[in-house]
């Protein structure tokens, strides 16, 4: 009865929630069509509202064909996140467009998009006529998650309203009909108990009381025929007393079966099994309580019984009410006055059964759970060995179930991670249970990020759920990006709430303002307010942000130390979901080192023309200074026989080649020249460089030099060395300028290099070196100066006396050279400054000099040599002079000439010497038009330029020899003669 009622109550709670269940799936498929309709018909709006505005807005850039203002305004309305992309077209091209890429950020468009949007067009009208279109482009992502949100929202407290409902009909039900039920339940228990003397008090008018009456009348039925069956029973009662004491007390209930399936006898628990009185079940038959056991089986089963063993079946024993119960029954074969019976004694294992449903119901709900859970489920042995893996495991590690089993966790996370998985089995092992992080290898090789929750069972098993929290981690690892970006940014950021209250800074805004987080937050903006700029700058500022737009201009701001400094500042209204703005973000970039790296970048500039000039200045004087030394060679020829003339020759081309040294000097400073590493030594090039540079120093500067070894030798560049020499002086006298005794002292000595000295110098090896001081008494230098003298543009020096690149060419050029340099400063009463400079030395025979030498002029044999040069002066000096060391001279006054010439004299010339810049056709490209017919002839260059920079090119190109103007007689006749020679 139990059972029935429970089914009753079961089915009608099902029912109820079957029916509230439809509502609700109505409702809510009903409230989803009506919000999605209404916000479509919001995004069409605001599409339409949106082109109208941009429409409007566009007037004038697309009439001016400003696509950077297009753009800016596109970046603006793209503020609101729905936007999706935005096509500006004019004269029916596409003029300008945005829109969104993966991780929705504006780039430019490419007008081609692979999903349905929201759209809208309006034309961009000037004087009433269309000058270009506009087509804006909506999403409906973010109105699908809003209308989920809501409808969870709502199906929310739809659910508890329901489940309300339900719990009220529950009660009533249980109330009106269960309550009801139980009773009578309660009464014909007492029946079947024997008990007759209660009656049913029911007094409902509906089914339930009738049946309630019907029961009164079968318990008088019922009682009249107890009476009678007990009368029956007394007059048997002492013969089967003994008997039925055995069978009454028996721990199951006792059937005797004749062979044609009535029964014999049956003991209490029979009856009380089946909700039958022994009289009843002795008028029946087998099948009428076992339904699937019919007379033709017992029939069977006499048959088998005949060995006399005893069997044991499975059945389900039907009861007076229709309800069944499992039993088990043991049956064996007996013999009662020479007939056969099956005695049966059949115990009720519903218990156990219904034990073992729940068993199987759980496991089949258990299974339902661990295959459809959303974490990944995995279940390991004793020894750590995966017995079994749910669905969600297997697709987190891109893995078949079959793959998974047999594996250990240390087959799946990386090497690295076995001591913390040591750790964490023996915190389980000690009853607790553990949840990390951890890194899974997918099949593919790639991790994925998990958290894994595990705990050992009681049977020792390893039970454990994996989460995938790869989506968190990125998410965290972005914010945390977007956190050190803000901190760590080179600009300064301030965040304030509407009223304009500062919510945040970084450290960059402390750094560039001088004010704390302490003393910012709180505070508003205008405490950096300078006064130089007016109210109107304030409010046409707050007006653009207050319609949402970004605000970008430069301003100057005050920092708390009352110092001024210029910025550029943009500010960005910040918006939340619904478009509203919560916040506004200040950037401000220090214009303070730009504007200094402009001024001296402008200062640089500056030198440079200069330096362009000086070589322009050295090329003429150079050519001037060729056509004089030649005069004078051939003056001194024809004076030979007038000692005294010939003197003053020599006095004067001794001054012409001192001033082209110093035309070399200026070449130097023009910072042309190209590195040429030769021996050379360096007491004498020391010397030598100090005596020009020492002309420029004033007479009131003490200046000393100091050499103390004069065979030492290095391979070096003197032009290079050159600069870097006059660079330092140069310095060391700014920087004696205030002083009372101003003093300047270069000193040169050996210097070997140790391993301690070494370790404090990268790169420098073992040995002996040149090592140059420079010092001088002047302001000397900070410590913090001291390390950046060496980088570019930084400076000291008032604007217009410095580049800031003097240090950093003398540091480059010394790397350059092998060596190191050192820098000793110091402020005040013992001030002054030291630069150490070490060259590495070399053992060499062969060492370049700086001065001009004088050698021996070598005559010609009779060759024919074509001199091409621009310079008239030099041309036909040079004429003579060839002429005057025994060749025949053929000349032309351009390149295009000299080919001409080289034409219709190539069998007769052996060796052109080239001026490298001239009109029409120049050295280079005219002797690349000769050795196109004939590659082998022979030719000099020479310039009036720094050799190096202005025939770089021809070093890559050609082996010609070149020689810089004004030139050595002897160095020409000599050179002439090398290259005739050669083969």
């Amino acid at each position: 009865m139990n059972q029935l009622i429970s089914s009753i109550k079961s089915k009608i709670i099902l029912a109820v929630i079957l029916i509230v269940s439809a509502g609700f799936v109505a409702y809510e498929a009903y409230e989803f069509t009506e919000m999605k309709q209404a916000a479509t018909a919001e995004l069409h709006e605001l599409a339409d509202r949106t082109a109208v505005r941009l429409a409007e807005s566009m007037v004038l850039p697309v009439w001016e064909i400003d696509k950077q203002w297009v753009a800016s305004i596109i970046e603006s309305e793209m503020q609101d996140k729905q936007l999706f992309a935005v096509i500006v077209y004019a004269d029916g091209e596409l003029f300008e467009g945005r829109e969104r890429d993966n991780r929705w950020q504006s780039t430019p468009s490419a007008n081609q998009f692979d999903r349905d949007y929201i759209t809208a067009s309006r034309e961009i009208m000037r004087d009433g006529s269309a000058i270009g279109s506009v087509k804006v482009y909506i999403t409906t992502r973010f109105m699908s998650e809003e209308i989920q949100t809501r409808l969870i929202d709502e199906a929310k407290v739809l659910l508890l309203v329901a489940l309300l409902i339900v719990i009220t009909l529950i009660t009533l039900i249980d109330r009106v009909i269960v309550r009801a039920l139980q009773q009578l339940l309660k009464q014909t228990q007492a029946i079947a108990e024997g008990d007759y003397s209660q009656s049913i008090q029911l007094h409902q008018r509906d089914e339930i009381g009738r049946l309630a009456a019907s029961i009164d009348r079968m318990k008088g039925s019922i009682q009249q025929r107890e009476k009678e069956r007990n009368q029956a029973i007394d007059s048997v009662r002492e013969s089967e007393r003994r008997y039925r004491a055995s069978v009454e007390n028996a721990a199951d209930a006792f059937f005797l079966i004749c062979r044609d399936g009535c029964f014999k006898d049956v003991n209490y628990l029979a009856c009380a099994s089946l909700g039958y009185t022994r009289d009843a079940l002795l008028t029946m038959k087998l099948p009428d309580i076992e339904i699937a056991f019919s007379l033709e089986k017992l029939a069977g089963l006499f048959k088998l019984m005949q060995s006399g063993e005893m069997k044991t079946l499975t059945g389900n024993h039907l009861r007076k009410d229709g309800s069944t119960f499992p039993v088990e029954v043991r049956v064996a074969l007996t013999v009662l006055d020479d007939e056969q019976y099956i005695l049966a004694y059949a115990r009720d294992v519903s218990e156990r059964k219904q034990a073992e449903d729940i068993l199987r119901e759980s496991e089949l709900r258990f299974r339902s759970l661990f295959e459809n859970a959303a974490d990944g489920i995995f279940i390991a042995d004793l020894d750590g060995h995966y017995i079994d893996v749910n669905s969600a495991g297997c697709q987190m590690l891109d893995m078949e179930r079959d793959e998974i089993v047999g594996k250990t966790i240390l087959d799946l996370i990386p090497p690295a991670d076995t001591g913390r998985l040591i750790a964490s089995k023996e915190k389980m092992l000690e009853g607790d249970s553990d949840t990390s992080e951890w890194i899974l290898r997918r099949k593919d090789g790639k991790h994925v990020d998990v958290e894994v929750s595990a705990t050992i069972l009681p049977n020792g098993m390893w039970l454990g759920f994996v989460r995938n929290i790869s989506e968190r981690k990125q998410a965290e690892e972005k914010i945390r990006r977007y956190s050190e970006a803000m901190e760590q940014s080179g600009e300064a950021i301030m965040i304030t709430d509407l009223q304009g209250t500062i919510e945040y800074i970084n450290p960059s805004f402390s750094e560039m303002t001088g004010y704390s987080e302490q003393e910012a937050l709180g505070q508003k903006p205008n405490l950096l307010k300078s006064g130089n700029q007016s109210e109107a700058y304030y409010k046409s500022m707050w007006d653009r942000l207050a319609d949402g737009k970004v605000w970008h201009g430069k301003v100057v701001n005050r920092k708390k130390s009352g110092d001024f400094y210029p910025a550029m500042l943009t500010i960005s209204p910040i918006k939340n979901e619904q478009g509203e703005i919560t916040n506004y973000i200040a950037l401000q970039q220090s214009l303070e080192e730009l504007e200094t790296l402009e001024a001296q970048f402008h200062q640089s500039q500056k030198m440079e023309a200069i330096g362009t000039l000086v070589g322009g200045i050295a090329h003429d004087f150079n050519n001037n200074l060729a056509g004089i030394t030649g005069n004078l060679y051939l003056a001194k020829r024809a004076a030979k026989d007038m000692p005294e003339i010939g003197q003053r020759l020599e006095t004067v081309e001794k001054l012409a080649f001192g001033a082209a040294a110093t035309i070399q000097q200026l070449l130097t400073f023009s910072r042309k020249g190209i590195v040429e590493m030769h021996p050379l030594s360096i007491s004498s090039f020391l010397k030598e460089t100090v005596k020009l540079s020492e002309i420029s120093l004033p007479e009131n500067i003490t200046f000393k030099l100091d050499v103390h070894d004069t065979e030492m030798k290095i391979n070096g560049d003197i032009v290079q060395l050159q600069q870097v020499l006059m660079n330092l002086i140069n310095n060391a006298h700014d920087a004696v300028e205030q002083s009372e005794k101003p003093a300047i002292s270069i000193s040169l000595h050996r210097f070997h290099a140790d391993a301690q000295f070494i370790a404090l110098h990268e790169g420098v090896n073992e040995g002996d070196y040149a090592c140059i001081e420079v010092s001088d008494n002047g302001c000397g230098m900070s410590d913090e100066n001291v390390t950046h003298i060496f980088e570019p543009f930084f400076t000291t020096k008032e604007l217009g006396k410095g580049t800031g690149l003097g240090l950093a060419m003398v540091y480059g050029a010394v790397k350059t050279h092998g060596g190191v340099i050192d820098v000793e400063s110091s402020q005040g009463e013992a001030s002054g400054t030291t630069m150490r400079i070490y060259l590495p030395l070399i053992e060499s025979d062969l060492v370049s000099d700086s001065d001009i030498s004088m050698d021996q002029v070598v005559s010609g044999q009779g060759e024919t040599i074509l001199l091409v040069d621009d310079n008239l002066t030099v041309l036909e000096t040079g004429r003579d002079v060839l002429e005057g060391l025994g060749y025949q001279v053929l000349t032309a006054e351009d390149g295009e000439s000299a080919i001409e010439v080289y034409k219709s004299h190539m069998s007769e010339v052996d060796l052109i010497i080239f001026d490298v810049v001239m009109p029409k056709l120049g050295g280079v490209e005219a002797l690349q038009a000769i050795r196109d017919f004939n590659p082998d002839v022979k030719a000099i260059f020479a310039t009036g330029y720094d050799k190096l920079s202005t025939l770089g090119a021809i070093n890559q190109e050609f082996k010609e020899r070149v020689i810089s103007k004004p030139f050595a007689m002897s160095k020409l006749s000599q050179l002439i003669r090398e290259v005739l020679e050669e083969r």
